[in-house]
């Protein structure tokens, strides 16, 4: 092995690392959002049931 294909080598184990941190760092991301937007739905579900138990008791 010389020198440059060493270089080669390592610069590509660099690569695919920070592609993997990328790829978990997206998808951490969406765990997120995908939490978020749940809560949300919860909360507008919640809401409606109120309003209508509200309705039932006037």
């Amino acid at each position: 092995m010389t020198k440059i294909d060493k270089n080669r080598v390592r610069i590509r184990k660099q690569k695919s690392g920070s592609q993997n941190r990328k790829v978990r760092q997206r998808k951490d991301a969406m765990e997120k959002s995908l939490k978020k937007n749940k809560n949300l739905f919860f909360q507008v579900k919640l809401k409606k049931q109120v309003m209508k138990n509200l309705e039932r008791m006037m």
